[in-house]
């Protein structure tokens, strides 16, 4: 009890019904140094033990109210009366007292008349022990507690193998009752995970026969089938005055190997589709590559892309596209693992291939032992049919297909590096030859990549340098026969001499995002040659300008075309700005398009048929005019389809109260053609090809006319 603990002296409670007896103890006591508490019967010597909480009970056995033998009892049974010395006196010779004493819970008898002088010193050492074993039964509940915090118990046994001495807290860990004290080796042995087993076995045979300390990690097979992590160690202990005894604890660090797992899932798996992630498989493809060494076995790796899965993103939104990712990564699995290990016995053996989520849309297969080319082939292809199937979510059907690049170890590559680059560089070929293929890797795709790099160099480089240039091509208007207008298009010219071709370099530019700064050069040069053409007296001509998808996205796009027509003084509605169908079809699209109309600007859809919108869609936008791709053009006088399309298109755009432009045009039948089906404008080689600004001032000047049949 906290009282003792804070006492300067101790203090001694005597009980007896007897004046002189309870004087003379007094005056013995006080002598020693001690306080004193009285009571003159055993009921109110419990009511005192409550209070007073002493350190020591002097109790008569005798007394009338309530004995000696039923005090000590209810004492002993009162909160911190267990520990209490208690010193019952009786009489000389009395020794069935003092057998009922002991058994009453007493400490120690004293015989009346009492030496006081003896039992002082008798009294001092009881209080001494009682001391010593509370210190001690605190250090073992205070290690107890420590023990089951921290998840640590404890276990000895003689060197002979025989019953184990185990803490509460070591039965505790292993399932057991409380109250076990005692545990035999097979018993712990037997709750240990089979396959572990021998690692605790072999390291107990250690210590025993070597005196090796043990220090494993195994699991332990809870009664309700759940494991837990136990660090396990062992020592010998040597005592020169008996046997060696071997000592072990045991900790439990579930909780610790269930977050290093997690850590590790985090680490090494996509969250997403619980595929392995990029890291695992570049480690994975890393010693995989080792071993084929070795073994001189043959591997394919192969490189799998989702074709315009952006464009799923933008139309249904990421959750939409982030169950498609999920839905694809069954069906690969379904096919490297499920049907094909039947066909190809070589990969029935999981550590043989390895599934990954690359990043994206993006998942790369490592395949093992492969027997032939013909096999990656066809697995390839078999993943290819398992993705057309449409997946249905949400009551849509949604059509899904991949590129597939495939690089081969040892021939594509020696390094996991070189093998990821050439499968990715295999997956474009297959983009660039029309999406949903398969191609196996080529030498020649990094020939081609290394003089896209150089071009993309160049192409930097002549950017800063300003080398480049706008050339003009005409527009011409049907019903008047005169230039309505210009397209202004950028030309790279190239070691000061010749022009790059566009279709190289502006697929170059969308794709590394350098278009944004093409575009803005274009736009400003193209605005400050129309305010020239102004001040020469051509207030008419209207610019029209190409707006990347890129360009069109960016979200301080109008912001920046209206600070260059601000800075250059061209005014907006001398603007035209070209925008493709895939561009429009962007949910964000219809926001910015009102934006530009409300700054006065016109707006025509660019190749109009090669995309995804339909005249119920168009008539949604603030629009003004559509231009009819040139592959429809090129194909009138030769092909009825074609002219039908045409002569529908022109009829759908009017009855939207849309003007029509033509590209292409390169015959007089072409032009004869769409000046009899109400075409508004037209533009192409047959009246003017794209040319600097000093030739279209020519052209301005000499007045020429679609009348006159002038090639320019």
């Amino acid at each position: 009890m906290s009282a003792r603990r804070n006492r300067d002296h101790p203090l001694a409670l005597v009980v007896d019904d007897d004046l002189a007896i309870r004087i003379l103890a007094r005056e013995a006591l006080e002598g020693a140094g001690f306080d004193v508490e009285e009571a003159d019967d055993g009921q109110t010597g419990v009511f005192s033990f409550e209070r007073a909480e002493p350190d020591i009970i002097l109790l008569d056995v005798i007394m009338q109210e309530m004995d000696g033998f039923t005090a000590c009892m209810r004492i002993r049974a009162l909160p911190g009366g267990s520990d209490i010395p208690v010193v019952m006196m009786t009489g000389v010779n009395d020794v069935a007292s003092i057998e009922r004493a002991y058994e009453a819970g007493a400490t120690d008898f004293a015989i009346k008349p009492v030496n006081w002088t003896i039992l002082i010193h008798r009294i001092r050492y009881l209080i001494r022990a009682s001391k010593s074993f509370d210190a001690l039964r605190r250090n073992e509940l205070r290690l107890a507690s420590a023990e089951h915090i921290a998840g640590l118990g404890n276990w000895e046994m003689t060197s002979d193998g025989g019953e184990m001495l185990c803490s509460v807290e070591f039965a505790s860990i292993l399932g057991l009752p409380p109250d076990t004290e005692r545990l035999s080796l097979s018993e712990m042995v037997n709750r240990v995970h089979a396959d572990d087993r021998s690692l605790l076995q072999d390291g107990l045979a250690g210590v025993l026969m070597s005196g090796i300390p043990m220090d494993i990690v195994h699991r332990i097979v809870m009664d309700d089938g759940s494991l837990r992590h136990l660090h396990h160690k062992a020592v010998t202990v040597h005592d020169s005055d008996r046997d060696p005894l071997l000592m072990g604890t045991v900790h439990d660090v579930t909780a610790q190997r269930l977050a290093d797992e997690r850590i590790r899932h985090l680490a090494y798996f996509d969250q997403l589709t619980s595929l392995a992630n990029r890291t695992s498989l570049v480690e994975t493809l890393q010693n995989k590559l080792k071993y084929a060494e070795r073994a001189g076995i043959l591997m394919a790796l192969l490189f799998i892309d989702l074709d315009d899965f952006k464009r799923i993103n933008d139309v249904y939104g990421h959750q939409l596209g982030d169950d498609l990712l999920c839905a694809v990564a069954t069906r690969i699995r379904s096919v490297i693992r499920g049907e094909d290990d039947l066909q190809y016995p070589r990969l029935q053996q999981a550590k043989d291939k390895l599934i990954a989520r690359f990043g994206g849309d993006e998942f790369l297969i490592l395949l093992q032992h492969i027997g032939s080319i013909h096999d990656v082939s066809n697995i390839a292809h078999r993943i290819l049919k398992v993705l057309s199937t449409p997946f249905e979510s949400h009551e849509r059907s949604i059509y899904v297909s991949a590129s597939i690049g495939i690089a081969m170890y040892p021939n594509d590559g020696l390094s996991a590096d070189d093998l990821i680059k050439n499968a990715d560089l295999a997956m474009y070929e297959a983009k660039g030859k029309g999406k949903d293929r398969v191609c196996f890797f080529e030498e020649k795709m990094n020939i081609a990549v290394s003089n896209r790099l150089a071009l993309e160099t160049k192409f930097r480089v002549s950017l800063t340098n300003n080398e480049f240039e706008v050339y003009y091509q005409p527009k011409w208007d049907v019903g008047t026969g005169r230039i309505k207008g210009v397209e202004a298009l950028s030309r790279w010219i190239i070691a000061g001499r010749q022009h790059a071709s566009p279709a190289e370099f502006i697929p170059m530019a969308e794709e590394t995002g350098l278009i944004l700064k093409l575009d803005e050069w274009l736009m400003g040069t193209a605005f400050a040659q129309g305010m020239r053409w102004q001040s020469s007296g051509f207030d008419n001509i209207v610019i029209a300008v190409n707006c990347s998808n890129k360009h069109f996205h960016q979200q301080d796009m109008v912001r920046g075309i209206s600070d260059l027509m601000t800075r250059t003084g061209f005014p907006p509605e001398r603007l035209e700005l070209e925008i493709t169908e895939g561009t429009l079809m962007q949910p964000d699209s219809v926001k910015t398009l009102h934006k530009l109309k409300d700054m006065g600007i016109s707006i025509s859809i660019d190749d109009f048929g090669t995309g995804y919108s339909s005249f119920s869609y168009l008539r949604k936008l603030p629009l003004d005019r559509i231009k009819i791709d040139r592959s429809f053009i090129s194909d009138l006088t030769l092909y009825p389809d074609a002219e039908a399309i045409v002569q529908a298109i022109i009829i759908m755009a009017h009855s939207l109260h849309l003007k029509v432009t033509a590209e292409g045009v390169e015959t007089q039948e072409q032009l004869e053609f769409l000046r009899q089906h109400g075409c508004d404008e037209i533009q192409g080689y047959l009246l003017g090809r794209p040319m600097p600004a000093k030739e279209v001032e020519k052209v301005l000047i000499q007045g020429s006319s679609l009348t006159a049949s002038h090639k320019v």
